[in-house]
Formats: C-alpha cells, structure tokens, sequence
C-alpha cells in the first residue's frame, strides 16, 4: 500500500482482527512487508503468503 492513510487504515484493521480473534496463522494474498507483518510473526502468529496475480506476471517479466 502506498497510500500512507490507507496503510494505516489496513495496520489498524488487522491490529483489530488479530486482538479479537487472535489466529494462528494469517493469509495474505500481495506482499507482505516486514514493518506490518513482523509484529505479529513475533507474537507467533504463521504468516501464510501468496503471490498476487499481479506479482506473478512481475516475476515472469522480470526472469
């Protein structure tokens, strides 16, 4: 997310998601950038990512 207000939007979000229902594991379907996600792989929580389709095609364009 590159939109600043959005990325805090999101962080807040899944703070909320993860205190209430506190999971295992999380999915994350796109990047998973270390200064969002750390946080939480710290408390223990399995970080499950997924390449985007957008991702993907990145990959293949630049291999």
């Amino acid at each position: 997310m590159k939109i600043v207000i959005e990325r805090t939007y999101f962080q807040r979000g899944l703070n909320y998601v993860i205190e209430s229902l506190k999971p295992s594991a999380l999915i994350v379907y796109g990047a998973t950038p270390q200064e969002v996600f750390a946080p939480y792989q710290e408390m223990g929580i399995e970080i499950l990512q997924f390449d985007s389709e957008f991702m993907q095609s990145r990959k293949a364009v630049n291999a």
